[in-house]
């Protein structure tokens, strides 16, 4: 579930630097036009364009033509590309964790009571739920998302340089592979348990440094669509593409429910069928570098900085010396964090909230263990959480943002705070609901008070974007990124320790005491809480910020309706739909402004 290109990896959640670029654009706008309005600037150029011929225009019209049908189809490629992949992830992500478990549940029983295993070698699930088995099974999957999400640490800044120096579409098309190598190997080994232990899963993270990993991917999708996508128009396919994909989380667990409960072994296999399709979608994107937006000037693609290339391309030096170069980059873009305490307290969120989504997989096994449901059945809570995210995302995030913006005064700042406080006081009380819940009803409606929270990522991105300087956004993005891939990497084991400590726990009181299974999620909403105790001290310095437009003589901004808060999902909500940060390296423009300009001075014009 966690392999995908939205799951660590989506699409949407760059909202923040989508509403830059657009505010950019704005500003650029009307800057030009007070420009050839005024009379100083008119007496200077007067006379000095000349008329444009027919046959140039022609060439133009055709240009912005073919831009328009290059663009189109790289859309449409991208979008199936998500399909072909986090829908096969569906298929066979619930059925990997059920295969696992019997293979564990074989061995174990083979050697205490043989008598449990049937004549077609297969053994009833509600049987496997002894603490050896689960205690196995947690430890592995834990272990499996820790190494999964290394090679994304060391290799997205370095992919990032290829891109940009090489292209996008052949790092896309190692990407997919890669992507495909890692769940064959993963169906080999399952496929042979007497040849292979479970724990070789682990050696897709060799595989996964081809492509660079999900983080890369993501970061893929993002660059390519940026370079054929005009600035006005990027918000709005980011945010189609993101629904597309959310949609995949909300039809695909009922189909995978309904397959595995005859056998996972099917669900597993065609996933891993489906997912080749993406092979062909890549192979058919078209080379983006360079290429024209429609509606924009031909603009020459920024190269990295010599500086850059000598990391990787440069002559001389060993492999030790380049590697000591990459990890100096990697800390100046991270030292400036410290510089602001709010800007520090909101960037120690980013790893603490990517180990709490290592709670959604997590859930495959505690709703089976405590609520005895099958997994089969557990699948379909995605749709449900999937469901209520797209109509947080789709209704309740914009009414309310709209509300505060317009009818409480509030500015973009102060109505993002208001956003990140509310999300996290939803996703402590949500996760402790979910810890406490004595039936599986109670445990719904923690899991969609945890929805609420699907909009703190982006208000919390752009929320450090405006408290950071213009030219320190490229690497506030970057330490994020970073920020993230180590939260989600230490997730996987820290979670499966502490659910097998609940559970070793609840074994030992035989049973009498299912609260103790909930440890994880009472842990997690005490420390959610905590830091949603801690958002309230957080103000911000303008003293007016309080105050309406008209009282201040500000102007709104014309993209303020559409804020990064009401994009993509990133707190709790399925795995799938939680994207960490896309680092702003070479891959991504370099040089963003600031997106959290929600009110210019009218004054501001005119300097």
């Amino acid at each position: 579930m966690k392999r995908n290109l939205a799951a660590q990896d989506t699409v949407v959640n760059m909202g923040a630097t989508v509403a830059s670029e657009k505010r950019r654009s704005s500003q650029e706008e009307e800057s030009s036009h007070l420009a050839e309005s005024t009379p100083f600037l008119d007496s200077q150029f007067e006379g000095s364009s000349e008329p444009q011929s027919p046959a140039q225009a022609e060439i133009d019209s055709l240009a912005e033509k073919k831009a328009h049908k290059f663009r189109a189809r790289v859309t449409l490629l991208i979008a199936l590309l998500i399909v072909a992949v986090d829908l096969p992830s569906v298929m066979f992500g619930a059925s990997l964790v059920r295969i696992l478990e019997s293979i564990y549940c074989q061995q174990y029983y083979s050697v205490h009571d043989p008598t449990k295993i049937g004549l077609d070698g297969r053994i009833a699930e509600e049987l496997c739920k002894v603490e050896d088995v689960q205690t196995q099974l947690s430890s592995l999957r834990g272990w499996t998302s820790f190494w999964s999400h290394l090679p994304g640490l060391f290799l997205a800044i370095p992919f990032g340089m290829l891109a940009d120096k090489y292209g996008r579409k052949w790092l896309f098309v190692m990407n997919i592979l890669s992507m495909q190598g890692r769940t064959t190997w993963v169906y080999i080994v399952c496929s042979f348990p007497n040849i292979f232990p479970l724990q070789a899963i682990w050696l897709e993270a060799i595989l996964a440094c081809f492509g660079g990993g999900s983080m890369v991917a993501t970061a893929l999708i993002f660059v390519t669509l940026s370079d054929v996508t005009p600035t006005a128009s990027m918000a709005s396919t980011f945010f189609r593409l993101g629904a597309a994909n959310m949609l995949c989380f909300t039809v695909g667990p009922p189909i995978a429910a309904a397959i595995m409960k005859k056998d996972p072994w099917i669900s597993f296999t065609l996933g891993l069928i489906l997912q080749a399709v993406a092979i062909p979608i890549s192979l058919a994107l078209p080379e983006t570098l360079g290429a024209k937006k429609p509606g924009e000037p031909e603009k020459k693609e920024e190269k990295p900085t010599d500086k850059e290339e000598s990391i990787l391309f440069g002559k001389g030096g060993n492999v030790q010396d380049r590697s000591g170069k990459l990890v100096q980059m990697i800390k100046d873009n991270a030292g400036f964090i410290a510089k602001d305490w709010r800007v520090l307290f909101f960037a120690c969120t980013y790893p603490i909230r990517m180990m709490m989504n290592s709670l959604d997989s997590q859930i495959m096994q505690y709703i089976p263990q405590r609520y005895h449901w099958s997994i089969a059945n557990t699948t379909n809570l995605q749709a449900v959480q999937a469901g209520v995210a797209m109509v947080v995302l789709l209704f309740i995030l914009p009414a309310a943002s709209s509300y505060l913006l317009k009818k409480r005064g509030y500015s973009s700042n102060r109505k993002d705070i208001f956003i990140t406080r509310f999300g996290f006081f939803c996703y402590g009380i949500g996760l402790l609901a979910v810890g406490f819940a004595p039936t599986i009803f109670y445990f719904i409606i923690g899991m969609i008070t945890i929805t609420f929270a699907v909009g703190c990522g982006s208000a919390i991105r752009a929320l450090l974007t405006s408290w950071v300087k213009q030219n320190e956004v490229a690497r506030l993005y970057t330490a994020l990124g970073i920020i993230e891939t180590i939260g989600s990497m230490c997730g996987g084991p820290l979670i499966s320790t502490v659910y097998n400590a609940g559970l070793s726990a609840y074994h030992r009181t035989k049973e009498s005491n299912d609260l103790i299974l909930g440890l994880p999620w009472i842990c997690a909403g005490l420390v959610m809480t905590g830091l949603a105790v801690g958002t309230c001290i957080v103000r911000l310095n303008d003293k007016n910020d309080r105050n309406t437009d008209s009282e201040q003589g500000y102007q709104r901004a014309p993209d303020d309706d559409f804020e990064a808060s009401v994009l993509a999902p990133t707190v709790g909500v399925p795995p799938a739909l939680q994207t960490p940060t896309v680092p702003m390296t070479p891959l991504t423009p370099r040089y963003p402004t600031t997106p959290r300009t929600p009110f210019r001075s009218r004054v501001e014009k005119f300097n």
